[in-house]
């Protein structure tokens, strides 16, 4: 991996869940599924109109990525940050990091215990906000994991830890105490374009991304 995209002014992200699975039916209509391969995300991203020096930027990031060869972080507005009651206390001085707390297993699904450091259920109410912390479509990312995960049901933190629900299930095991990113999620992408064409015009500039999640 090589970096984070350096500009990421999206006017419009098609994110896409992939989940490639093989269906047959019997003569008496009985159907059978088979998943063929893990899940990946994959994404269409459009740029607002950029100037000539920002798409230049944009592509000599890519060209240093070898266009599809090499991977790298993009972080996708709205789609990185949470939608739960947590943006509306979110700081810096708070982080967007949390840590596991306890081991889990790859396959793992439900019950995912996280722990907060600087955050309780009391830093939502003294706030006048619900202790819903995240919400069903939200994203989340452990440490030393090229894979994002959405998360599958609302959130509710407790004193200072909530239990989340993920899809799909773990890629690898994951340690008590890990790190879990919550706030600009990355997505570990590469380009699926051999060649990366951009458009410079009198009135507009235009370049869009087509992206697959690295796993």
């Amino acid at each position: 991996m090589s970096g984070t995209l350096p500009i990421n002014y999206f006017t419009k992200v098609t994110l896409k869940s992939n989940t490639p699975t093989a269906t047959s039916m019997s003569m008496a209509g009985n159907r059978q599924s088979k998943q063929l391969a893990a899940q990946y995300w994959t994404m269409d991203c459009d740029y607002r109109p950029l100037q000539r020096s920002e798409i230049a930027q944009i592509m000599a990031f890519l060209n240093k990525q070898r266009n599809s060869l090499l991977s790298f972080d993009v972080v996708l507005p709205k789609h990185s940050r949470p939608d739960g009651s947590i943006k509306s206390i979110y700081t810096e001085a708070t982080g967007g990091i949390t840590t596991t707390g306890a081991t889990y297993a790859i396959g793992t699904t439900a019950n995912v215990t996280v722990a907060f450091t600087s955050l309780t259920a009391s830093s939502f109410t003294g706030n006048g906000v619900s202790t819903t912390a995240f919400k069903a479509g939200d994203f989340v990312k452990f440490n030393g994991h090229s894979k994002t995960y959405q998360l599958t049901d609302d959130v509710v933190i407790s004193s200072n830890t909530a239990t989340m629900n993920i899809f799909p299930g773990l890629f690898a095991n994951v340690a008590a105490g890990t790190s879990v990113v919550y706030w600009d999620v990355p997505f570990t992408v590469f380009n699926t374009q051999g060649t990366q064409e951009y458009s410079l015009g009198v009135e507009s500039n235009g370049l869009q991304l087509k992206l697959q999640e690295a796993l």
